[in-house]
């Protein structure tokens, strides 16, 4: 902003714009290494929950007794090993998000108000509108991966057994027999696949599509409100600039909601 301010105003001296310069390519270096440290910390937290959510499901797999291994499926305990655990290395990934993104919001609604004033709080309602919608499509998420986890777990089953018996499926024929059930189970459990994909394809749409609209709404304020004052390029770069890291923030929680539903 206060390069831009220099380039059309005209004002300031050419030092005061190297010195911006070197101040953003500095903050950019350390938030890179900060990123990077904290990228590695997270990696090796996730590592450690997640062998020890394996172990945790191993042992007590270990401790069941003959009645509590009748309804056991191979299925089911092969999805937690392999995919469960692998959700819970996920959200430690992005679980800073939960205090960061909050902090981010606020800091860049602070921005946006001293940029163009009061004329950015239709944006930001426009954007805030969009949250019950999206808290929907989340918890129907949610619904669908519960339904689409016991087709998962049959499928996985099925496959299980026909490996376990390779060799009878050999001498008797039964490959066909075996690809057809697997089959039938890869095609139900599609289905909610589907609907899943939908879902989160509708969060995406509106992810996108809600700083375009916030960005639209508020010049438009701001030239009724300023009496069809015209906008400056350093207002307008770094409004479009701010709306979109404000939209960033609520794409993230988005993803950490997602990401902890198909967790928990």
């Amino acid at each position: 902003n206060p390069n831009l301010s220099l380039l059309y105003g005209g004002g300031g001296t050419g030092s005061s714009a190297v010195l911006y310069a070197v101040a953003l390519f500095l903050c950019s270096i350390i938030d890179g290494i900060a990123q990077e440290k904290h990228k590695y910390q997270a990696y090796q937290s996730g590592i450690v929950v997640r062998a020890a959510t394996v172990n945790a499901i191993y042992d007590h797999m270990l401790q069941l007794s003959a009645e509590g291994k009748q309804n056991l499926l191979s299925g089911e305990a092969t999805n937690l090993v392999a995919i469960d655990s692998q959700k819970l290395f996920e959200v430690l990934q992005e679980g800073h998000l939960i205090w960061s993104c909050p902090l981010s919001m606020v800091i860049v609604t602070i921005l946006l108000l001293l940029t163009l004033g009061k004329a950015t709080l239709v944006g930001m309602v426009s954007m805030i509108l969009m949250v019950p919608f999206v808290k929907m499509v989340v918890t129907n998420m949610m619904s669908i991966r519960r339904k689409r986890a016991r087709y998962t777990d049959k499928r996985v089953e099925v496959t299980s057994s026909m490996l376990q018996a390779i060799r009878f499926c050999k001498l008797n024929h039964y490959e066909e027999k075996f690809v057809g059930r697997v089959n039938e189970a890869r095609k139900a459990e599609m289905y909610w696949v589907r609907r899943e994909l939908s879902m989160f394809g509708w969060t995406m749409s509106i992810t996108v599509l809600t700083p375009v609209i916030a960005s639209a709404l508020t010049f438009i304020t701001y030239s009724l409100m300023e009496g069809g004052k015209v906008l400056t390029s350093s207002q307008t770069f770094t409004t479009l600039l701010l709306f979109f890291s404000l939209a960033l923030s609520y794409q993230l929680c988005w993803e950490v909601d997602w990401k902890g539903s198909a967790g928990y």
